[in-house]
């Protein structure tokens, strides 16, 4: 609960923040509406003339239609009436899990609150959710044998077509599903079934988690702030495989889906869900708004940090997608960002600034490799791989700019398509090391393997403009290639396990028991304080 200043800003001014009243101005109509409509039912608000003598519960408030600017609003505390002096303290506005039956102790089972809470913003196509400050609310359950499903799940927050603004306010509290669940293939006596061969696709077997908050058709704007959704992984009964590989069943926490309103997603916490912890399904059509997420934290998830299968001009800023598949069980493909078109759709323009992508269990930090997408950017932004692959961008117009790579990277997409040249990948002042110290666990992928597997598919065109390579150990840094093109970029290998070849322009300096046999040398390359020939090196 915040507190402000009665006044601070005058009532017609359109600067004010959401949660300043303002009572300084005015005629007391104008005076009572502002009131009503910032706590928009979230307390009693009474009416009238002199002092207030009625009885009213704590938390209520009376508006003094006669009084002086410092004692216009009373408070009911603690069974006595305060005029407000200055300064009030003034409620999150919007709809509570509490007023539709939520206890938010971590006990109770509050699922029927959040749907009910839900209905309610569907039906005004709108408006402002609050949860109570660090409380913990437990939501989700299933029905056997019903709808088509092993094990049905309930809807728990779900809002659909909203065409008027959504806020979720989250005021650090969790939604957290209860022990028990079921997640994978089961019988319809509730055994665990495990099918003889993948795929297995059979829906009367399935038992799914759902999503625990999903907004999806909305055309008006979308926020979401400082939620934690747990999915409380090692609280699940898992049953056989299901899908083509692991247990490909909805079970995730946020998911954003067909909303061509701006989306707004700050201070979130996704962790340990049986699938993913952020799913973006964006719209495929051009939209004038853009999406931001800032401060997500997406960790301990069993297929993805997040899966972003739809949508164009999305930013995330300051996210961290990481040890996917580290707890319990993991499902393929296991990544901290999958970029992976679904639908019909395609994923392109998205922008990924200061981001970490580390220490996924079975899979790629991100990986770009299936479905249609383009022209997605990394900025700032640190890729450990320890037991698989720090990147796979097997798709085009891929970039990255100042991001720092550890352990071995893989498919690097090269766009040698005709005429078509420009899309390959492209590196600039990036650092790519295979040094343990740079790895959370001080483990890397490959640490005597080569930095870079470019061997699949296309490789020409793929550029490195002012980098730099710190190939410790037995590591070696590129796949020999003339078709990789290194442009002010300084080298070191310690190994004398592999030769380098490429080609080369600008100013490079090259250290450490290697040859360039083979390279091209279009600009200056010193290797060990010796200048190299011009043209291709013998």
């Amino acid at each position: 609960m915040a507190e402000v200043m009665i006044s601070q800003l005058p009532v017609a001014s359109t600067s004010a923040p959401a949660d300043v009243v303002v009572l300084n101005q005015g005629t007391p109509a104008t005076k009572q509406a502002t009131v009503q409509q910032l706590f928009n039912g979230a307390a009693h608000v009474y009416q009238g003339t002199g002092a207030p003598t009625l009885f009213a519960p704590n938390g209520s408030m009376y508006l003094r239609l006669d009084g002086t600017n410092d004692t216009t609003l009373y408070l009911r505390v603690a069974g006595a009436w305060k005029a407000a002096q200055g300064m009030i303290p003034v409620p999150p506005p919007g709809l509570t899990p509490e007023q539709y039956g939520a206890a938010g102790d971590g006990v109770t089972d509050d699922t029927t609150a959040f749907q009910n809470l839900a209905n309610a913003i569907n039906a005004a196509h709108g408006g402002t959710i609050s949860l109570g400050a660090g409380k913990t609310y437990l939501v989700g359950r299933q029905t056997q044998n019903t709808g088509g499903f092993a094990f049905q799940p309930a809807n728990i927050l779900t809002l659909a077509g909203l065409t008027q603004p959504l806020k979720i306010y989250g005021n650090n509290a969790k939604l957290k599903l209860p022990t028990g669940l079921r997640f994978g293939s089961f019988d319809s006596a509730g055994n665990v079934y495990n099918p003889p061969t993948l795929p297995f696709w059979t829906q009367s077997y399935a038992a799914s988690l759902g999503y625990t908050v999903h907004i999806n058709g909305c055309s008006g704007t979308v926020e979401v702030y400082d939620l934690e959704v747990d999915g409380t992984i090692a609280g699940l009964i898992l049953g056989g495989q299901y899908g083509d590989t692991g247990r490909q069943l909805p079970a995730m926490g946020l998911v954003l889906q067909n909303n061509s309103g701006q989306e707004t997603v700050q201070n979130v916490y996704l962790h340990h869900h049986g699938t993913d912890g952020l799913l973006i399904d964006g719209v495929d059509a051009a939209r004038v708004s853009t999406s931001s997420i800032t401060n997500a934290r997406s960790e301990y998830n069993a297929r993805q940090g997040v899966s972003h299968v739809g949508g164009h001009h999305y930013t995330y800023t300051g996210c961290n997608f990481n040890n996917t598949g580290q707890a319990i069980f993991t499902s393929s493909p296991g990544a901290g960002l999958d970029i992976e078109a679904e639908g019909g759709k395609t994923v392109h323009d998205n922008v990924w600034n200061n981001c970490t992508f580390n220490n996924q269990k079975s899979g790629v930090g991100m990986v770009a490799n299936s479905g249609p997408s383009n022209h997605n950017a990394f900025n700032n932004c640190t890729f450990v791989g320890t037991t698989s692959f720090a990147i796979w961008p097997e798709k085009p117009y891929i970039t990255f700019d100042q991001c720092t790579i550890v352990g071995a990277m893989n498919n690097l997409y090269g766009g040698a398509e005709p005429g078509n040249p420009p899309a390959a990948v492209k590196f600039t002042n990036c650092t790519f090391s295979n040094d343990p110290t740079l790895s959370p666990t001080g483990q890397v992928y490959m640490p005597n393997g080569r930095m870079g597997d470019v061997s699949y598919g296309f490789v020409t065109n793929v550029t490195f403009t002012g980098c730099t390579w710190n190939m410790v150990a037995g590591s070696g840094m590129q796949i020999s290639s003339t078709s990789l093109t290194y442009t002010n970029c300084t080298m070191h290998q310690a190994t004398t396990a592999y030769n380098f070849v490429g080609t080369f322009s600008g100013t490079n300096t090259i250290t450490g028991p290697i040859t360039l046999h083979g390279s091209v040398n279009n600009g200056t390359i010193t290797l060990n304080g010796v200048n190299q020939p011009a043209g291709t090196i013998p």
